[in-house]
C-alpha cells in the first residue's frame, strides 16, 4: 500500500484521490530488477493532485496538454507487450483525463491506481433517471385532467399516484 505519510499528504486522509493515469509501458517508464514483474498489467498514477492543486490544474490544463503532445510524437513507434492496439489507445485525445482513483503500491514501489470514476457515472445515470421520473409525475399532476380526477375522486390518476422518493 501507499506509505502512510504520502497517502495522507496526497488526499487528506481520504481513500480516494484525483490523478492522471496511464498504462505502464516498459519503453517509456523503464524496467529493472527491482520492478514488479507484472507491472505491465497496471495503471500508474503519473500525477496525483490534492484539491487545491487540482483546481489550479483544471484552470491551467498544462499537464494534460504536455502529456498529449509527448505521446503524439512517439505514439506511432510505441509497442506494448500485452496490448496490441496500444498506439491507438494512447493517441486517443481522451486517454489523458483526471480520474477518481484508489491508490496502491506494488512490491517494486510503483504507485498504481484503480480507476473509480465509472462509479460516479453510474450514480449520475441512476440519479438522472430517478429525477426524470419524478419530474414526469410532478408535471403530470399539473395537467387539468389529473387535477379534475383528483377533485372528483380524491386520488391522483393511477399512473401519477406513486412519486419516487429516496427512502
Amino acid at each position: 500500500m501507499v506509505s502512510e505519510t504520502l497517502y495522507n499528504n496526497m488526499n487528506n486522509g481520504s481513500e480516494y484521490a484525483i490523478a492522471v493515469c496511464e498504462i505502464y509501458n516498459k519503453q517509456l517508464h523503464g524496467f529493472n530488477e527491482n520492478s514488479t514483474p507484472d507491472i505491465q498489467s497496471h495503471l500508474i498514477a503519473t500525477y496525483v493532485y490534492n484539491v487545491d492543486d487540482f483546481y489550479d490544474e483544471v484552470n491551467g490544463g498544462s499537464v494534460l496538454n504536455i502529456m498529449r503532445r509527448s505521446y503524439e510524437d512517439s505514439s506511432q513507434h510505441l509497442r506494448h507487450d500485452n496490448i496490441r492496439n496500444y498506439s491507438n489507445i494512447v493517441s486517443n485525445p481522451s486517454y489523458f483525463t483526471f480520474d477518481v482513483v484508489k491508490l496502491y503500491e506494488l512490491e517494486g514501489s510503483e504507485q498504481c491506481a484503480a480507476k473509480k470514476t465509472h462509479l460516479i457515472r453510474i450514480i449520475q445515470k441512476k440519479w438522472r433517471k430517478f429525477y426524470a421520473k419524478r419530474q414526469r409525475i410532478i408535471n403530470g399532476r399539473r395537467s387539468i385532467s389529473a387535477l379534475r380526477e383528483r377533485e372528483r375522486t380524491g386520488r391522483w390518476p393511477k399512473e401519477l399516484r406513486n412519486i419516487p422518493s429516496l427512502r
